[in-house]
Formats: structure tokens, C-alpha cells, sequence
């Protein structure tokens, strides 16, 4: 596809003269010439590295800013926590002390990704609930099976995501 001919090209270049894939030293190669080819801006689109190489106006580094643009895996996934087994204890407690890093890490084994839209059809017909800032749960639990997933009914048909 269109989309992967400047990483596919990159690697060509990369492997010429019979260079080895696991070699670091090819691997370090491929990298310089995709940065070559799409160029600064388009693998920091962010503009994260500039960021953290100024300083704000107090003399300290932005980490909030920083920390709310950067996405390893830029995705428009969504989680949606389950409340089952002690998935509805996290949810609960989620409600009652707000989000910390120890519970969110706990919440993912008991979180489904779906997609925004997915989301606000759920929202929209009081399936889910947003218990905090960006964070929503399954309100009505007869769409989860152990088994099959989460059914998210659509115009189109049915959704089951695992």
C-alpha cells in the first residue's frame, strides 16, 4: 500500500549489499534514512522533542503539556471498563476516590477498547456512564458475555469486541 512505500523504501536501503534485519547497526540505518525521508515534523508531529528541549517561562520543563499530547500509539480506541467480578469493586472505588495510576492499572484487565462512536451510543442510551474525566463503564451489564464480549447493537447489525 501506498501508505508504507516511504518505510518499505527505507528498508530496501537499509538491507542493500546483503545487510543483516537483526544487525543493530542496519537497524540504526533504517531509521536514519526514514527520518531523512519524512523529515522532522512528520515523526513529531507534537512537536514533543522542541517542548522538552525549551523551557516555560518559569524555567522548568513542560511535563503537563507534554504529558497531554503524547500518545506511544496514537489511537481513537476508547476503553470502557466492565463492572464484573472485581471489575465492579475498581469501578466503585474509581467513583469514590477519583483516578489514581494504581487503579487505572488495575482497571485495564477489566477495560474493552471500542470506538467513539461505539461510545457515544452507549452514552447516548445510558449503557455506559462517564465516571470521571475520559473514564466510562458498562452500565448495563446484559450487553458483556464472558464468552462472546461486549455486544454494542448498531444500525448496521451487532458489534462483538473481545
Amino acid at each position: 500500500p501506498a501508505m508504507f512505500a516511504q518505510n518499505i523504501n527505507a528498508a530496501r536501503a537499509a538491507l542493500e549489499q546483503g545487510a543483516c534485519p537483526e544487525d543493530p547497526k542496519t537497524q540504526k540505518r533504517y531509521f536514519e534514512i526514514l527520518y531523512k525521508t519524512k523529515g522532522p515534523l512528520a515523526l513529531d508531529q507534537k512537536q514533543i522533542l522542541p517542548a522538552l528541549a525549551g523551557k516555560s517561562q518559569y524555567g522548568t520543563l513542560p511535563f503537563a503539556s507534554v504529558a497531554a499530547d503524547f500518545r506511544l500509539i496514537e489511537t481513537a480506541a476508547v476503553a470502557l471498563y466492565i463492572p464484573q467480578g472485581k471489575g465492579a469493586e475498581l469501578i466503585a472505588e474509581l467513583r469514590r476516590d477519583g483516578p489514581t495510576r494504581k487503579l487505572l492499572q488495575q482497571l485495564g484487565a477489566y477495560g474493552v477498547s471500542i470506538y467513539p462512536n461505539q461510545l457515544s451510543a452507549l452514552l447516548r442510551t445510558g449503557a455506559a456512564e462517564e465516571i470521571d474525566k475520559d473514564l466510562f463503564a458498562l452500565r448495563d451489564q446484559s450487553l458483556y458475555h464472558k464468552e462472546t464480549g461486549l455486544t454494542i447493537e448498531v444500525e448496521e447489525g451487532q458489534s462483538f469486541i473481545l
